[in-house]
């Protein structure tokens, strides 16, 4: 068995596409999905360039958290693919206001997101990895590490919707794969602190592989040097838009693994393929 990782250059959002070791599809979030710009990667396009044409199943769809810049080509992707399981989170975000000058995204997203809400799938953090509806384990690790339901419940206090974003562990063999939404650095140090006291979770994190990084690396969603020397990731990948630069975390990131394993979507779609055969990994950007 092996799985592939793809993070896609959707300019200033998010997609993730993840072939998983038993053939079946993983997406965590969308953007650009109508995009025509030929500079930046459509992500259905993508799909059917894959092999996966109109009509295929997504077995798991990851909404990490409720902003447009996630969910942008929500309402083509299922209207062209048969999703089985969409994850979402409790929040109470009220419906943006489209037709403010600089508004993000497109109703008809956000229409399908509310449509899609009424079947959805509600997770919190567990240190069990996520099975099938009928218990079985899958032929791979899936844990949630992130939101809690006080999470979702300040989020919902204060708006502040990045904080209630997934953070998941994919988790094959000795490979690790870190997703994580939008969170904040107040987010991650309570995550730091939660391994902290935590032997299992410290197990759980230790040596990841691949990284991708939150909030398009930003530095007010930096994870901090303590998050990086406990969980030494060997690959890091920032899906990066157009951050300026003194928002952006990118020298903290460049500081702990250098050029040569740091990964910005803004070059081009990075893939990672893992070898369960040989328990090896590839990664580079897309050619």
């Amino acid at each position: 068995m092996s799985m592939t990782l793809h993070f896609l250059n959707v300019g200033n959002g998010d997609c993730t596409i993840i072939q998983l070791p038993d053939g079946k599809l993983m997406m965590v979030d969308i953007c650009n999905g109508n995009d025509s710009n030929p500079q930046k990667t459509n992500p259905i396009l993508y799909l059917q360039n894959l092999g996966y044409p109109a009509g295929s199943r997504i077995l798991r769809y990851v909404q990490t958290h409720p902003d447009m810049d996630h969910m942008d080509g929500l309402a083509a992707l299922f209207d062209l693919y048969e999703v089985t399981n969409f994850w979402d989170t409790e929040n109470r975000k009220p419906r943006p206001d489209f037709s403010l000058p600089y508004s993000k995204g497109k109703s008809e997203d956000w229409d399908a997101y509310q449509k899609l809400r009424s079947n959805a799938l509600y997770f919190y953090r567990d240190l069990s990895p996520i099975t099938s509806k009928g218990g079985h384990p899958y032929p791979y690790e899936l844990y949630v590490f992130h939101p809690t339901k006080q999470a979702v419940q300040e989020a919902n206090r204060t708006q502040e919707w990045n904080n209630l974003s997934y953070v998941l562990l994919l988790k094959e063999g000795n490979f690790k794969a870190l997703i994580a939404g939008d969170i904040d650095d107040g987010v991650w140090e309570e995550l730091y602190e939660w391994a902290s006291e935590n032997f299992k979770v410290r197990q759980l994190v230790s040596k990841i592989t691949v990284f991708k990084v939150s909030h398009h690396g930003r530095r007010s969603g930096y994870c901090g040097a303590d998050w990086l020397n406990l969980t030494q990731p060997q690959e890091i990948v920032i899906s990066k838009g157009s951050v300026p630069g003194e928002q952006s975390a990118y020298g903290n990131y460049y500081t702990k693994v250098g050029s040569e394993r740091l990964w910005l979507t803004s070059q081009g779609d990075v893939v990672c393929h893992y070898y369960s055969n040989t328990d090896k990994y590839s990664i580079g950007y897309q050619k």
